[in-house]
C-alpha cells in the first residue's frame, strides 16, 4: 500500500507546498486558513535508461565528419 502525499496549492502562484510551510515556498504568500488540500501518490521510480540515451547530441555532432564535409541539423 502506498502512502499519500499531502500539500495546500497557493492561492497567488498555485505552487503546490508541503503541509509544514505556513507560507508559499515559491512566493512567500501566507498560507490560507481552511484552504484546498491536494493529495497524491509519491512518484514510482522508473526502470533504468539505456547508457546511450544519458549522452546529449542534440545535432548530432559525435557523428559529424572530422575535417571538411557539411553538418546537417535534424529538426524533430
Amino acid at each position: 500500500m502506498t502512502e499519500l502525499v499531502a500539500k495546500w496549492p497557493c492561492e497567488y502562484c498555485t505552487y503546490e507546498n508541503w503541509l509544514s510551510a505556513i507560507k508559499c515556498t515559491m512566493c512567500r504568500a501566507q498560507r490560507p486558513s481552511g484552504g484546498a488540500i491536494i493529495t497524491e501518490e509519491p512518484l514510482k521510480s522508473s526502470p533504468p535508461l539505456e547508457a546511450s540515451l544519458h549522452q546529449w547530441d542534440p545535432a548530432g555532432l559525435s557523428n559529424s565528419p572530422t575535417q571538411g564535409g557539411s553538418l546537417t541539423l535534424k529538426l524533430f
